[in-house]
């Protein structure tokens, strides 16, 4: 009995001494999903990294559980695109998460949008002379913006492990190549010869960044958050639509829509309704399927194609 007690002892501590010498990956939290990607996409194998919010969430109205934010308080890094579209990690960089590092990876973005007629909850506010201003956070429709978000994460992945700096600028190269050519196609279809006008009409409008193609972006509402829009404002939609000669009305997928003011419009204008994803969140049954950022993006293209008006 003695001799089966002193092997169980052995055992047991032997457990003990293995766990505590175990290697730990890092743990790394992501935000919405190109971020979680682009991180994905360069740390590989090197870090665990986990998404804040979950599958097919909406950023905008989801609360982080108390678990969650204990979890990220001893994580080595949280990237975040910022601008205030995250609030709960915006707002806790100087206390909640005052000892982990939180990366911003829009600090320091050219050409960021802003703008005095959104509203967005999300949207980094600045009073100016009584104007309100915002930065538009949607930043990840443009392919040039997400290779600035990607250097700062492999800058960062660098100093936290050093030893991988070749691996990770490696990884970062070939993600760059795939959204420069990701960034000339979209040029492409939007300048293309065939294209009559370069406008499209949007309900949740999450692309403005794709302005700088010179595609002009008309709305179904004057804001993200608003489901009020006056008769004068509905005609002057409908009169514009039917003078680019636009025929569709793109919502956004996995999100509830307008569907009234939708359907009016599309009765008026003798068109159609289409989905296009503005990626910020995927569904489980996308990640299951592997949907990635760049399948998803070839088939807003596809949408492009389809929704501009031709000659």
């Amino acid at each position: 009995m003695k001799k089966i007690m002193y092997m169980l002892i052995t055992v047991v501590s032997f457990l003990m001494i293995s766990g505590c010498n175990r290697t730990v990956k890092a743990d790394i939290y992501a935000t919405v999903y190109p971020v979680e990607f682009i991180v994905n996409e360069i740390a590989k194998e090197e870090f665990s990294v986990t998404n804040v919010y979950p599958r097919g969430s909406n950023v905008h109205d989801y609360e982080l559980a108390i678990k969650t934010i204990a979890n990220m308080t001893e994580a080595q890094a949280i990237f975040y695109v910022g601008l205030n579209l995250e609030p709960a990690i915006c707002n806790g960089v100087n206390t909640t998460f005052k000892n982990v590092n939180t990366v911003a990876l829009t600090n320091g973005m050219p050409g960021l949008i802003t703008g005095s007629d959104h509203d967005h909850s999300h949207d980094d506010h600045v009073e100016d002379e009584n104007v309100v201003k915002y930065y538009d956070p949607h930043v990840w429709t443009d392919p040039l913006k997400m290779i600035h978000m990607a250097n700062i994460v492999r800058d960062e992945l660098i100093i936290l492990k050093p030893e991988k700096e070749d691996f990770f600028r490696e990884n970062t190269s070939a993600l760059v190549i795939k959204l420069t050519l990701l960034d000339e196609e979209i040029s492409s279809v939007i300048n293309d010869s065939s294209v009559l006008n370069k406008v499209i009409m949007v309900d949740h409008n999450a692309y403005n960044y794709w302005g700088r193609y010179g595609l002009e972006i008309l709305k179904t509402r004057q804001t993200n958050d608003t489901t009020d829009v006056s008769p004068a404002e509905f005609q002057a939609t409908v009169a514009m639509a039917k003078e680019k000669n636009i025929k569709y009305v793109i919502t956004t997928k996995n999100e509830a829509a307008n569907e009234e003011l939708i359907n009016k419009i599309v009765r008026e204008i003798e068109g159609q309704k289409i989905d296009m994803h503005n990626l910020s969140t995927i569904t489980i049954s996308e990640y299951n399927s592997e949907e990635n950022y760049f399948t998803i993006m070839e088939s807003n293209i596809r949408v492009l194609q389809e929704v501009l008006p031709k000659k």
